[in-house]
């Protein structure tokens, strides 16, 4: 019987260096004065408060950038606010004059005495192109029937459910909705994210044993609720399951595949899935094979060399004596055995010295300061001792040929080993190789670099190692694909398509990379249905380019928002100004450098816009035709292709 796969496929975020500009010279300020429509704001926005018990970093990354205008990606023309008395309204644009049409209201949320300090934003989404979800911050979920859109027809109530009665924390915001079909039936898929607090999740935790929960004192919660569609005459919504995920952080994205069998998560957080209402999940085995997946990655011993020698390391038990071990020296090979079980063997990848090889049985202060806390013990441990508890067997091997580099491995064929660096190693290679690169990134010595490392600031710093885009699927209930995004900064999402999950961009080195993560195939039958059957990827489709040294240098910003055309990129500050970088575009009359000569081609541009009168902004939208912008007093559209008509 072939083994399953129990641990996540890693995917190399790896860009085409055909969509990389490495002779980018900069976004070049215009001065282009872009028709900027303006409409009164007559009602004031509905804005929630933080409670004095709301003081988690995530509790405040939710409220701080709460975006308040509601997109429609199926309709660029339209957007929604809400006003305090619960008044969904909607913003369009006239398409005959291209200027903004009189707000409508489309529909009032009920029960605004649940109204309360500490309740969560309003969030509204779109599953398809004639239902809404929405969310009244309090407790009550609502599936409205929309009509069509395009106008300003009301809206009808379908269903309000209230999912987390009884809960100390019901409070929760949408972050992302789809309708798809199953069979016969219409299925809603919704996610919704709460901030709980640790102690209504101490046993769920003791089953996880992730250590990584010990230091938080609040929870985030992703709900993954799924309504059914019931009734041949009347359409009527019944409720149908709810998968419970739970991860110490925020969020920077989460999104449901097209077809409702998978999720998609970025976050500086593992999410586990902990409970599922129509197939229950056994914590304590569910994660059991997941950690002893991850276990067998680990190294089972550690080694590292300098010029003239190999250091290996083995973690043995505390009562250990010399009796209980044989190693085996030979010019080149070795054996290693613990207790009459061989734990190393086979060929050395070089030829050593005998007389200068030695082993010996020391403490845990011999290991170098980088080696990992957890390395397993030595296989055939039968110690029941504490497991910080442990020594250390170390053998010594002398090289034969002396600045000889031992590659990959101390035993040919044998990877189970788990190589540290030693920096006078690293060192000496680089002496070695000095004579083959440069430090410089240009040619031209009389040319300054466009980029220096050494310039980077606070600013610039890379998220945590622990940051990574997860999948997660619905009928295996863990991890299928994993992609680090630990040396990479968030920048943005942007919807491409409207019914696909929104691409992410991620800095890589100075630029800006748009990254649209898809499911390739998964089978349809479960009992087919395992991680290495499951194909994803991310693909890189679309490159801004030094975007991500740009942004780094917003210190006000508050929204980064990208067209679905990826023409444009704008980054909205706190208060009144908006920068706008467009991709290269290219020009008709002949254009030169004045230092170097070169004819220019393509320009990228750099607007910046400044809202009149200066006010907070509260929400903004982008699509390819307009930027829309929403402070307390104002709605204004920015017509983005105005140098076109």
């Amino acid at each position: 019987m072939r083994s399953v796969q129990n641990s996540p496929v890693h995917v190399e975020l790896k860009p085409d260096r055909d969509m990389l500009d490495p002779n980018f010279n900069g976004y070049k300020l215009s001065l282009e004065k872009l028709p900027m429509y303006r409409l009164s704001v007559t009602t004031v926005v509905d804005q929630a408060q933080l409670s004095e018990q709301q003081y988690s970093l995530q509790h405040v990354k939710l409220f701080a950038v709460h975006n308040h205008i509601f997109s429609d990606p199926f309709n660029p023309f339209a957007v929604y606010i809400v006003d305090k008395a619960w008044t969904i309204l909607r913003v369009s644009i006239d398409l005959g004059t291209g200027r903004l049409e009189e707000i409508s209201e489309v529909w009032r949320i009920p029960n605004r005495a649940n109204k309360k300090v500490g309740r969560f934003n309003i969030t509204v989404s779109f599953p398809d192109d004639k239902h809404a979800l929405i969310s009244d911050g309090c407790q009550a979920l609502h599936i409205v029937k929309t009509g069509d859109r395009n106008s300003a027809e009301p809206w009808n109530p379908l269903l309000a459910y209230n999912p987390f009665t009884g809960k100390s924390s019901p409070e929760f915001a949408i972050l992302d909705s789809i309708i798809y079909k199953a069979g016969n039936h219409s299925f809603i898929d919704v996610l919704a994210v709460r901030v709980d607090d640790k102690k209504e999740w101490t046993e769920v935790l003791q089953s996880l044993q992730d250590r990584s929960f010990l230091q938080q004192s609040f929870l985030t919660v992703i709900e993954w609720l799924t309504f059914q569609e019931e009734g041949v005459k009347e359409t009527k919504w019944t409720f149908k399951n709810q998968k419970t995920l739970l991860g110490h952080r925020g969020v920077e994205y989460a999104h449901l595949e097209a077809s409702g069998t998978g999720i998609y998560i970025a976050s500086e957080s593992k999410f586990y899935m902990v409970s599922d209402s129509e197939k229950p999940i056994d914590l304590q085995v569910h994660y059991a094979k997941e950690q002893a997946s991850e276990d067998k990655g680990k190294p089972e011993y550690l080694w590292t060399q300098t010029m003239k020698e190999v250091k290996i390391w083995f973690k043995v038990p505390f009562n250990i004596t010399k009796a209980d071990v044989d190693v085996e020296i030979k010019r080149e090979s070795i054996i290693v055995s613990h207790k009459g079980r061989c734990v190393l063997e086979g060929p050395l990848n070089k030829p050593v010295e005998i007389e200068g090889s030695y082993w010996i049985i020391d403490t845990p202060k011999c290991l170098p300061a980088d080696a990992p806390p957890d390395t397993p013990e030595i296989h055939g441990s039968d110690d029941t001792t504490e497991s910080k508890q442990y020594k250390v067997l170390e053998i010594i091997l002398e090289k034969k040929e002396q600045n000889e580099i031992w590659v990959d491995e101390v035993v040919k064929g044998n990877s189970s080993g788990g190589q540290l660096t030693d920096p006078e190693l690293v060192e000496a290679i680089h002496s070695r190789l000095a004579h083959l690169c440069s430090d410089k990134w240009g040619i031209d010595p009389g040319q300054s670099d466009a980029f220096d490392p050494r310039e980077l600031e606070e600013c610039d710093d890379y998220p945590a190692d622990s940051s990574c885009l997860v999948r997660i699927d619905r009928t295996l209930q863990k991890i299928t694909h994993l992609a680090s995004l630990g040396s990479h900064q968030w920048l943005f999402k942007v919807r491409l398509q409207p019914n696909i999950p929104p691409a992410i961009c991620i800095r890589h080195d100075v630029d800006g990379i748009i990254w649209k993560p898809q499911l390739l195939s998964r089978p349809l039958q479960d009992n087919e249905l395992h991680i290495e059957n499951v194909k994803w990827q991310c693909e890189h489709v679309s490159t801004f380019s030094a975007l991500g040294y740009v942004q780094a240098s917003k210190q006000q910003r508050k929204y980064t928002l990208c067209s679905s055309d990826v023409s444009y990129v704008a980054i909205c500050d706190v208060k009144k100004h908006i920068y706008v970088y467009r991709q290269p575009s290219k020009i008709e009359t002949c254009l030169r450098n004045r230092k170097t000569g070169q004819q220019v081609t393509h320009v990228a541009k750099q607007l910046v816009i400044s809202l009149d009168p200066p006010e907070d902004v509260l929400g903004a939208y982008a699509t390819p035709m307009y930027l829309y912008v929403l402070t307390p007093e104002n709605f204004h559209a920015i017509k983005m292709l105005a140098e076109e008509e």
